[in-house]
């Protein structure tokens, strides 16, 4: 559990650094408010995800790990292309420059909870055959 909060603090606050120095080439306060919407958002998404895997890394399903990671995949791909089309709907940006703030946040998010589930697949029990 501490190493959950550590690392989900530490890849807030490395997507905190870099939308604030991409903000310094850009100069759009929209673009970092969407920023921070994305941090919120993938927050609120990986919680829920990582407590979900600490559940079944002990399922006796031997497939139901990778069923629930590619599941993940699929929603998190979902979530991804909603935040940039509402975003780009709602605020019909000049340039596409706004992208680089969501992908900076991905990135470091799809980093976080790679390294989290590689962690808690560690604990999977190993098949004695």
């Amino acid at each position: 559990m501490s190493r959950f909060a550590a690392t989900m603090g530490l890849s807030v606050l490395f997507s905190l650094l870099f939308l604030l120095l991409l903000d310094n080439f850009y100069h759009n306060e929209s673009y970092l408010i969407f920023g921070f919407w994305c941090i919120a958002l993938f927050v609120l998404s990986s919680i829920p995800v990582v407590f979900f895997f600490m559940k079944i890394v002990r399922s006796p399903n031997k497939t139901l790990f990778i069923s629930a990671t590619v599941g993940n995949m699929l929603f998190k791909m979902i979530l991804a292309f909603l935040m940039v089309f509402v975003f780009y709907k709602k605020s019909a940006p000049a340039d596409g420059n706004f992208i680089l703030y969501f992908l900076v946040v991905y990135v470091i998010f799809t980093i976080f909870e790679t390294y989290m589930l590689l962690r808690i697949a560690e604990q999977k029990p190993m098949d004695n055959r």
